[in-house]
């Protein structure tokens, strides 16, 4: 059996959420206060388990985390571990052929800007509808976003049909706007290769709906 050892109790309340989420029996959790450290230990993993878990231990500090799980992305907040979430983007996304980078308004933006000048690529933007975009050519596509509202998504038809794209934002949730944006996308004629979250919030009856990978450093159903 091996033994990790936590620093602080966000971390345990980060593990404590992947594991649950997973309704995963054979992990034992047990919890200490020994010299103020909090230590967990993990039974043996299969290889594809054990990546996920490294990844959330990883990168739990990019969230904010309540006792009940998942609460929010703070990731703007820690620049100092944007290398590694570039290498293992690149690792996540290194079988997945795409030419453009298409982030999600607005937080996507961010990670879009980041990823795209390492892989020297363009940005296909995922905008937020707003009126004057009417007077240009391109899809809106509705849905109801995590506030229960209603929301479009547009994006601008480049004539680029054909070219695929790689979807980018920072958390799924409901999966709402990732269907909007692929419905929009694909209106205009592009491919959709794969999409990359920080955060993959699915509940488990959410996770087969669509027909491209979904990547994510952090995998966890509770928020």
């Amino acid at each position: 059996m091996k033994t990790l050892t936590i620093n602080n109790q966000q971390t345990y309340f980060a593990i404590r959420s992947f594991f649950s989420s997973r309704n995963i029996n054979h992990y034992v959790i047990d919890k200490y206060h020994l010299e103020k450290k909090l230590i967990i230990k993990q039974s043996l993993l299969a290889d594809q388990q054990q990546q996920q878990f490294l990844l959330h231990l990883k990168y739990h500090k990019f969230f904010r985390w309540l006792e009940s799980g998942l609460e929010d992305v703070v990731f703007w907040e820690r620049p100092e571990l944007y290398p590694a979430l570039v290498a293992d983007f690149k690792n996540l996304t290194a079988d997945l052929k795409f030419h453009y980078i298409a982030p999600i308004e607005a937080r996507g933006f961010i990670l879009g800007g980041i990823f795209a000048g390492e892989l020297n690529l363009p940005q296909y933007l995922i905008r937020k509808y707003k009126p004057w975009f009417d007077n240009f050519p391109g899809e809106n596509v509705e849905f109801i976003n995590w506030r229960k509202e209603k929301e479009k998504l547009f994006v601008f038809d480049k004539k680029l049909a054909g070219s695929s794209v790689l979807i980018v934002d920072d958390l799924l949730d409901t999966g709402n706007s990732l269907t909007a944006s692929v419905k929009a996308l694909e209106k205009v004629g592009m491919e959709i290769s794969g999409a990359f979250y920080l955060a993959d919030a699915r509940v488990d009856d959410q996770e087969d709906n669509f027909n491209f990978p979904i990547l994510s450093l952090v995998k966890t159903s509770a928020v």
